[in-house]
């Protein structure tokens, strides 16, 4: 039985679309479409592995849903994790001939209604204390030389993966090495309000707006993704030391830096035409 990558691709070449065309469309790499095809699925970046999925399946003109659900089972399958059988609902009670007869495990109707108010008035409480959390969330950043401005700001543009994958093309990347000892301590400066994506040793996402003239400082053990809504007026500095390149690109900007080897990639994104 052929598997879901192979389908994927007898699709392809059955609607004469070569990969290229589809590099050109979404702008993943080639190395990754023909990885998909092939069932390469672990040199794929898992926080993307989805998205360049679904952009490759709605290029070829399949069903973007049925393939995400079969690359679940796929990685479940590799990775040991059991998916559960699907439950067998209960036979409904047989009311005919005669008046409807309560389960014995039924609650009588006040009693019900009883539990509905506490199981409600619960949920409330749930929702009010979440909202607090985030309020406190976004006044308060955890950062190592000074506190982060994340209030949100709905004139700052968020950048997501899908933005850059179908609204922009990248404009210019530059690969350079870059001298730093551990311990590693990133610091991000800006004379404008900018929004910003990091991920930290490939830890959870942070994300929020940073205030103009506030610093974020964050340490770093291996690695760490920064992007944000543009480069103007920023300052992205490494134990104390400026990165080059930033520029002041006004479009999305993307900066990985790697601690082995010492490695700085920077990729200017422009919108498409």
């Amino acid at each position: 039985m052929d598997s879901f990558y192979d389908d994927l691709k007898k699709l392809r070449e059955e609607n004469n679309i070569d990969l290229a065309e589809i590099h050109n469309r979404t702008k993943i790499d080639i190395k990754y479409l023909e990885a998909i095809e092939e069932g390469n699925l672990e040199i794929l970046p898992r926080t993307y592995m989805r998205l360049f999925l679904r952009a490759y399946v709605t290029e070829i003109g399949g069903e973007t849903k049925d393939a995400l659900n079969q690359l679940d089972h796929h990685l479940s399958l590799i990775e040991g994790i059991e998916i559960p059988e699907a439950e067998v609902p209960p036979e409904e009670p047989d009311y005919t001939g005669g008046s409807p007869v309560l389960p014995v495990s039924a609650k009588p109707p006040k009693k019900m209604m009883s539990d509905y108010l506490k199981g409600g008035i619960l949920i409330v409480i749930v929702l009010f204390a979440i909202f607090i959390i985030k309020q406190i969330s976004s006044d308060q950043s955890v950062a190592v030389g000074g506190p982060a401005t994340l209030r949100v700001d709905e004139s700052i543009d968020r950048i997501t993966s899908e933005d850059l994958i179908f609204n922009y093309t990248k404009a210019v990347e530059w690969n350079e090495t870059f001298a730093a000892e551990p311990p590693y301590v990133l610091q991000i400066n800006s004379a404008n309000n900018i929004w910003y994506q990091m991920i930290v040793d490939n830890a959870d996402t942070l994300s929020g707006v940073l205030s103009r003239d506030r610093d974020l400082t964050w340490e770093f053990t291996n690695r760490f993704d920064l992007r944000t809504n543009s480069a103007q007026g920023v300052t992205v500095q490494i134990n104390g030391v400026a990165v080059q390149n930033l520029g002041t690109h006004p479009h999305p900007v993307e900066l990985i830096f790697e601690t082995d080897p010492n490695r700085v990639n920077i990729i200017h994104y422009s919108p498409n035409q």
